[in-house]
């Protein structure tokens, strides 16, 4: 997609109900969200752009329904304002007017992530600001407003709250085998700190993969083997200077395979990689 030069975050979700995926993705200079709908066969419409406060400095976004009324709200983290704004959806595709939370200086240093942290079934906005070594939560109400940041040493949280297990997007069928073996092998061979990861079973064989990248911006696979073991394949090299901005994955064209969509730093594009895996069945996925 061309004309777009400073794509950063993007997301991937269905936000207008007609089962098909569609791209959020934030664009920092101009300072704006744009939103491409899906038609379902890897092709998208025209973006439409939700109004951001120009100074406001977007950098990255989480999506979860924060009202509880059913539809995709879209939560960003605005850098130079220390604030973040949540945009409510009306489940058509379209957003409100967002409603603006100020988070102080230690926020806007991190990348945020959201799920129901404290056991409370709402949804909560979380980040992990790894200058200061602390996490920062933001408790939901359930009703789109939040309680002001809380802030934690990361040392003294339990290794199984560690930040670092939120940076995947695990297929709960899965979530098992990604927790056992984790901090074993997998953060200390392969991946770096800020790196999303995506798993599910990519390739039909009933074995967890991983999605991921490494610093050279090369995008690559790791197979799962089912016995804590995987095998690592390049999927795509950088060509020239290309260097990574953010990955997200979904099926683009409606075929029951899982696609990858990237955001280069400094570009005016993004890719959209179609998973052409022949060994795969439409019915395992």
């Amino acid at each position: 997609m061309d004309g777009y030069p400073t794509l950063t975050d993007i997301f991937v979700a269905d936000f207008n109900g007609d089962k098909y995926l569609d791209i959020a993705v934030v664009d920092s200079m101009p300072a704006s969200i744009l939103i491409f709908v899906g038609y379902g066969d890897g092709s998208f419409s025209k973006p439409t752009m939700l109004s951001v406060v120009p100074s406001s400095a977007p950098e990255c976004f989480a999506i979860v329904d924060f009202n509880d009324d059913g539809q995709l709200d879209i939560a960003v983290k605005n850098e130079n304002s220390m604030t973040i704004s949540i945009y409510f959806g009306r489940g058509d595709g379209t957003f409100e007017v967002p409603k603006w939370f100020y988070t102080g200086p230690l926020f806007s240093e991190c990348r945020i992530l959201t799920d129901d942290f404290n056991g409370d079934t709402r949804s909560d906005l979380l980040c992990y600001n790894s200058r200061k070594n602390l996490i920062g939560l933001m408790a939901g109400y359930g009703n789109g407003t939040f309680e002001r940041p809380k802030w934690s040493n990361i040392n003294n949280i339990s290794a199984s709250s560690n930040i670092s297990d939120n940076n995947f997007y695990v297929n709960t069928r899965y979530e098992t085998v990604v927790n056992n073996i984790w901090k074993k092998t997998l953060r200390a061979n392969y991946f770096e700190d800020e790196t999303v990861n995506f798993v599910n079973d990519y390739n039909c064989d009933d074995h967890a993969d991983i999605i991921s990248y490494d610093r050279y911006s090369v995008i690559f696979g790791l197979l799962g083997q089912g016995n804590d073991n995987f095998e690592k394949q390049t999927i795509l090299s950088p060509i020239g200077y290309e260097s990574i901005r953010d990955i997200a994955v979904g099926d683009f064209d409606n075929d029951s395979y899982q696609d990858i969509i990237v955001t280069l730093y400094g570009s005016s594009i993004f890719k959209i990689l179609l998973n052409r895996f022949e060994c795969c069945k439409r019915n395992k996925l």
